[in-house]
């Protein structure tokens, strides 16, 4: 879930070139919401800060409708510097976007791709 379209690409392009696995794409929160209705998902990769509804408010809707039963979400932001922690404290994690790479790396290491 992101809403620059270069980010989304380059995020997608990653996930897509080293695991055999499904990937869809939302440009904000209300549309990740929208997905959500219809399908079901291991993984979120989420920008914190998105025009229409940003990963925080969207992390507060997918709780309040999905409760335990919600998919893992990552928090992606710009820089890590001046984050407020008990703002992200919901999400399964939080990466600084120039480290997708790396995160991708680490994200093998703990799942089963």
């Amino acid at each position: 879930v992101e809403d620059q379209d270069f980010n989304r690409a380059f995020i997608v392009h990653m996930v897509r070139d080293r695991y055999d696995v499904d990937v869809e794409e939302a440009s904000d929160g209300v549309e990740c919401l929208e997905r959500m209705e219809n399908n079901s998902y291991d993984l979120i990769l989420m920008d914190l800060q998105m025009a229409r509804m940003g990963g925080e408010a969207c992390m507060e809707k997918i709780i309040s409708v999905y409760g335990d039963r919600r998919p893992k979400i990552v928090a992606l932001t710009a820089s890590k510097i001046g984050l407020d922690s008990s703002k992200v404290s919901k999400f399964d994690g939080v990466w600084d976007k120039s480290k997708v790479p790396e995160f991708l790396n680490k994200l093998q290491d703990r799942i089963w791709i």
